[in-house]
């Protein structure tokens, strides 16, 4: 399947705004009215790869962030359970 193939879906574009954005900076810039880099004429293509790319890196900080505060929560457990077991020690 190619990626434009995977773009659409019951033939319409999956992100038509930047598709449609791009074009118009293209004309724009072709015309004269955009005096900008081509790099920041072609941005907009960007667009759907930037929202992706930060919901993957939203999803893998809050895993880490899970599992430091799951192996944190583990040691506090396990010192607590030999506090406990150190505790009931001194009492028989």
């Amino acid at each position: 399947m190619s990626g434009q193939e995977q773009l659409v879906k019951g033939g319409k574009s999956s992100f038509p705004f930047f598709s449609i954005l791009t074009l118009i900076f293209v004309v724009a810039k072709l015309a004269g009215f955009f005096p900008h880099s081509w790099w920041i004429v072609f941005i907009p293509l960007w667009g759907p790869i930037s929202v992706l790319v930060a919901l993957s890196l939203l999803f893998i900080l809050a895993a880490l962030i899970f599992a430091i505060v799951g192996s944190v929560i583990d040691e506090i457990d396990k010192v607590r359970s030999k506090k406990k077991k150190d505790d009931g020690k001194w009492l028989s």
